[in-house]
């Protein structure tokens, strides 16, 4: 599925969340942030699980608007869910589950 992730993430009065050297937080580097990150949980994640993350994150920053197989939007929305507040993940996980997701999304701004 294709996804825009140019789109700037808001707090709940619609402004622009912004990332802590003062830019505006978009979906694209919350995706990239949360795929960086190593959890809690995962303190045995083997280094190919590193890799394969590190590499669709270096596909997000390089892509526009990727196109995401299903294990990588799975993949994706856990750590995303691990790394943001719930005001985030309801921007994002919406959009990771498709076009009927996302007009959730325009009801709510």
């Amino acid at each position: 599925m294709k996804i825009n992730l140019n789109v700037k993430l808001v707090d709940e009065i619609g402004n622009p969340l912004m990332h802590a050297d003062g830019k505006p937080l978009t979906m694209k580097r919350a995706l990239i942030i949360s795929l960086n990150n190593i959890f809690e949980d995962e303190k045995d994640i083997s280094g190919e699980a590193k890799f394969a993350r590190g590499m669709l994150a270096m596909r997000i920053h390089k892509e526009e608007a990727p196109d995401f197989k299903i294990d990588e939007c799975s993949e994706i929305k856990e750590c995303v869910g691990k790394s943001f507040s719930p005001w985030v993940i309801a921007q994002i996980w919406p959009v990771l589950e498709g076009p009927e997701e996302q007009d959730h999304i325009k009801e709510v701004k």
